[in-house]
């Protein structure tokens, strides 16, 4: 007994040992997924900038503006109740592979976008990529399972790449070469490590079958709900309409002023 007391502590032991790195591990893989999304997030943005430059490019209206944006808003909300439940069923490591493949097929399209359509597709794409497939697998890759920890820095991924993504195409645009390409390869090079570090994601843990969501709120939380959705409303409403992009010089082939145009500022 005494003997066999001794291996089964000297079984053990290691098998403790080996609790650290798997956390450890499971800690990378966490960072990794809240990576991907900040780099989609930001994906999402860089456009913003560049519409003076898309309108003095391709000569279209005001209206049209609005519509490729409108195209972005409206593929994501399509997608939403679809996609966003595919984490239970697929797992995060495939939720991964589905969110970043459309985002790279975006940033290629508006790349290389050669009149309005190219710019329907990518922003459709973009839309389709931040479909909340991603967030939910953030979620399920919290190594300890503390949903309030993952939902934070899921917060924290999603404005920081929404506040990163006009400032780094509008930086490019105005002191680089090449403003309609050069940030999307930029955003490319970004979703690179992201691709590659999806694999390493848990896999389907759960036999769930996926199934489109329909929205609702439960009674309970109806009202504080709504008044919460109403201010985040707004709160997402107020900047695209401070930060509209100011006109540029249709002959300059750049982004003579691609930064945002503030309702304060009265150059023209």
């Amino acid at each position: 007994m005494k003997g066999g007391s001794t291996m089964i502590g000297m079984i053990e032991e290691p098998v403790a040992g080996c609790a650290v790195p798997a956390r450890l591990g499971g800690r990378v893989r966490f960072a990794a997924a809240a990576y991907a999304l900040a780099v989609l997030v930001l994906g999402t943005g860089l456009p913003t900038p560049l519409y003076a430059v898309y309108q003095a490019r391709f000569g279209f209206s005001d209206l049209v503006v609005s519509l490729v944006f409108a195209v972005y808003c409206g593929a994501l909300v399509l997608a939403l109740p679809l996609f966003g439940p595919l984490a239970d069923a697929v797992g995060p490591r495939r939720v991964a592979v589905f969110g970043l493949v459309p985002a790279v097929g975006g940033a290629a399209l508006l790349a290389l976008a050669d009149g309005v359509g190219g710019l329907y597709a990518g922003r459709a794409l973009q839309g389709l990529a931040a479909s909340g497939a991603l967030t939910a697998g953030l979620v399920r890759a919290e190594p300890d399972g503390d949903r309030e920890r993952a939902s934070a820095v899921a917060s924290i991924a999603l404005c920081g790449g929404a506040g990163l993504g006009p400032v780094l195409a509008g930086a490019l645009a105005q002191y680089a070469p090449a403003p309609r390409v050069l940030c999307y390869v930029v955003e490319t090079g970004l979703l690179a490590p992201a691709l590659s570090g999806a694999p390493t994601l848990p896999g389907r843990t759960t036999r769930v079958r996926w199934r489109p969501a329909r929205p609702r709120v439960p009674a309970a939380i109806r009202r504080p709900f709504l008044a919460a959705a109403s201010i985040s409303a707004l709160a997402w409403a107020v900047p695209p309409a401070c930060s509209r992009p100011a006109p540029a010089s249709a002959g300059d082939g750049r982004a003579a002023r691609a930064w945002p145009s503030w309702p304060w500022d009265r150059r023209s």
